[in-house]
């Protein structure tokens, strides 16, 4: 549960980031302002340690923080999506046919 809640919180921080981008100058973000931006999330100190955890954010602007948040939630989402679907090849109880039918689905 905690991927699911990671995932999302990347997706808001994405939306967020790139919903700015285009009204910030091209310049280097401080530290401060990717706080200010990831107090726009619900947690703010994960925000804030996943975007400085990576090192594409060293010189980044707006535009290149979105891109580098984006791509996390891309591989964040991808995961998770490969832990379901490893968890849906191993049900063989048929109680749980209806749920192994559904995401089958989604892929």
């Amino acid at each position: 549960m905690a991927s699911l809640g990671t995932s999302l919180m990347l997706t808001l921080i994405s939306i967020v980031f790139m919903s700015i981008a285009s009204h910030v100058t091209s310049n280097r973000l401080t530290d401060t302002e990717i706080k200010h931006l990831g107090s726009k999330t619900n947690n703010l100190e994960n925000c804030y340690k996943l975007l400085k955890f990576d090192p594409r954010t060293t010189n980044v602007d707006a535009r290149g923080l979105a891109e580098v948040s984006v791509d996390l939630t891309s591989k964040k989402a991808n995961k998770i999506h490969s832990l379901i679907n490893s968890f849906v090849n191993k049900i063989h109880d048929s109680r749980f046919k209806n749920i192994q039918v559904v995401f089958q689905q989604l892929q």
